[in-house]
């Protein structure tokens, strides 16, 4: 079992959240592309629409305007999860599935289970098969 994390309210054993299919969307723990020292929550769509991509890998005449549309998303998202201790949201490159994902930084294991929740709710709601992936971190000292 790990330990608490500095920063972070409750510890991981306050999440009761098993990996695995629910109504909509599948959770699993972890990312192979991230260090073991990092507490990764996957909660992934099992819908049929993707999350809108970039144009392509090269800068777009557009790129500005794709990056506000993905803060904007990625906002929603973050909006959607209920969680009073999320304290960013991203775009990153998914963690088990290609493309884009929504990151969302947490600093309470006690809200991860209703965040989980709540965004696979979202998700399935949303006919959605996009990643969301909740990153437990201490809590930024600038929010403090």
């Amino acid at each position: 079992m790990r330990q608490p994390l500095r920063g972070v309210a409750g510890c991981p054993s306050d999440i009761a959240t098993s990996p695995g299919p629910d109504d909509g969307y599948q959770v699993m723990f972890g990312c192979p592309d991230r260090g073991a020292s990092e507490t990764v929550v996957v909660i992934q769509g099992l819908g049929k629409k993707s999350f809108r991509q970039m144009l392509g890998p090269a800068p777009s005449a557009d790129e500005d305007g794709e990056k506000a549309v993905w803060r904007r998303f990625a906002d929603n998202v973050r909006k959607s999860a209920l969680a009073l201790s999320i304290h960013r949201s991203a775009r990153i490159h998914a963690c088990r599935s290609a493309g884009y994902a929504v990151e969302l930084g947490i600093h309470s294991f006690r809200e991860v289970d209703d965040a989980i929740r709540a965004i696979g709710d979202w998700l399935a709601r949303m006919d959605s098969n996009g990643e969301v992936m909740l990153v437990i971190e201490p809590r930024p000292e600038s929010a403090e």
